[in-house]
């Protein structure tokens, strides 16, 4: 389970890139470690749980299908884990694959209408919860995504947390 250490530090990165991606005054050497560490704990904690190729791949799949792979700090980040991908090609299932790949898509364009929401519709939208139920329902065949979606997105949520205060 060292994995969600991992899923836990990623989720943080992956966010503290995000931020640092839409400064204006920004160092490109400090955004391109952003992306290197970021890419290499997802991948860490892919290696350490091969069960979760498919689900790194395919919502990275997602993400670039949605365009939010869209900055330096991110595309890093994307070739460390298409290497990844290359490396893990049989440990990944392609039905799990797909089904992350829309999830992910369908999460970051209901997130990004949820800014034209209001109340609760916009704050469920917003949350991205497609990814993590898809992850639920796998529960009888795996429970590592689902355990690795919510570490991440605690790390995630930290970065934010920290951030507002």
């Amino acid at each position: 389970m060292i994995f969600v250490i991992f899923a836990l530090i990623a989720g943080f990165l992956t966010k503290l890139a995000d931020k640092y991606s839409e400064k204006k005054e920004r160092r490109r050497i400090i955004g391109a470690v952003y992306g290197i560490i970021y890419g290499l704990a997802i991948v860490v904690g892919g290696l350490l749980a091969p069960e979760l190729a498919s689900l790194i791949v395919g919502i990275t799949i997602g993400n670039v299908f949605a365009g939010k792979i869209d900055r330096m700090e991110h595309i890093i980040a994307l070739f460390i884990i298409m290497a990844f991908a290359i490396y893990s090609i049989n440990s990944i299932n392609l039905a799990i694959l797909a089904g992350f790949a829309i999830a992910a898509f369908a999460d970051e364009v209901m997130h990004e209408y949820s800014k034209k929401l209001k109340g609760l519709a916009g704050r469920i939208t917003e949350m991205r919860i497609i990814s993590p139920m898809f992850a639920l329902g796998l529960l009888p065949i795996t429970w590592v995504c689902f355990v690795y979606i919510v570490s991440f997105d605690v790390g995630y949520s930290i970065r934010t947390l920290y951030k507002s205060k």
